[in-house]
């Protein structure tokens, strides 16, 4: 059974962000990992980076809840998301981020479609706020190419911030920057980045099957 995050950790993380220019990836996303991966799996989770040069290996310590799979995911927004790629190959690589990253976030953010729109009114496949969207210069949040441009722009300038850190970026990216600013650690977000982190593995393993097949 995970741990749950303490108070103190969490006061150590938010003051670690406050006091450190470029965040410190392995005091502060710590806290994320403390009450979804056992100790030993998040000592080899924090610090993984999305870009494609630096990916590492996978760890081989499972989580101590499971990780998502081919088959418990849903084939519907499996394909939809996967009908995407060739968008999604294309931005990533101008971003220089890793395209299963971005297609694990599209899975977990709208299931791979374009009209989702949340209870808090994000929009999209990869569920932008209207403000957020406006700021990347983006008219139609419903358009794929443009969900998914200003998604993986957004995504690179979080990680540019927060010191090429997956987890911090993936904090921000669902809570937002002032979040992570605070220290605030939401319920949602403690699942949706080791989530997100899962389902990347997927997107790779089922790449690595489609290339190897042809």
């Amino acid at each position: 059974m995970a741990r749950q995050i303490t108070k103190g950790s969490l006061l150590a993380a938010g003051l670690a962000l406050m006091t450190v220019g470029p965040v410190s990836a392995d005091s502060a996303a710590s806290g994320i990992f403390s009450r979804s991966f056992s100790q030993s799996e998040a000592a080899r989770i924090v610090g993984r980076s999305a870009v494609t040069q630096t990916r590492p290996s996978r760890p081989t310590t499972a989580p101590t809840q499971p990780e998502p799979s081919a088959r418990h995911l849903d084939p519907v927004s499996i394909e939809r998301t996967e009908s995407y790629s060739a968008l999604v190959e294309q931005h990533a690589r101008r971003l220089g981020l890793d395209s299963d990253l971005v297609k694990a976030m599209i899975y977990a953010e709208s299931g791979g479609d374009r009209k989702a729109v949340s209870g808090s009114g994000a929009i999209g496949l990869m569920q932008l706020m209207p403000e957020t969207a406006g700021d990347l210069g983006i008219a139609d949040p419903y358009d794929a190419d443009a969900s998914i441009g200003g998604g993986t722009r957004y995504l690179r300038g979080l990680l540019d911030r927060y010191d090429g850190s997956t987890e911090l970026a993936l904090w921000a990216y669902n809570a937002g920057p002032g979040a992570v600013a605070r220290g605030h650690l939401p319920d949602e977000t403690v699942k949706y980045v080791p989530r997100v982190l899962s389902l990347r593995k997927v997107f790779h393993d089922r790449r690595s099957m489609a290339m190897a097949s042809h």
